[in-house]
């Protein structure tokens, strides 16, 4: 919508020539979504909050894929104690 309000500007000001080039514009489109999720986001999960929406979790499933597993997010559980314990070595 501005493209065709801003582009026929370009004659009378070179400033909006750069509304002709796609790019520019692409970037503007992403400048808008990121501005709008920051500012209309946090209201909006405030109130889903506020009117208890939300997921059920199920129980159901393989342990490995459920977040209260024990090793979960811990480095030396993917790498192995050994790497763990040369870089504590290597530290000391």
């Amino acid at each position: 919508m501005l493209y065709h309000l801003l582009a026929p500007l370009a004659k009378q000001h070179i400033f909006f020539n750069l509304f002709n080039y796609l790019t520019f514009r692409a970037a503007g489109a992403v400048v808008t979504a990121l501005l709008l999720a920051f500012l209309c986001g946090p209201p909006f999960i405030r109130r889903l909050r506020e009117r208890n929406v939300g997921q059920v979790i199920r129980a159901e499933g393989p342990a490995h894929t459920r977040s209260g597993h024990a090793d979960h997010g811990r480095a030396d559980h993917h790498f192995g104690d050994r790497r763990a314990d040369a870089v504590v070595g290597a530290a000391r």
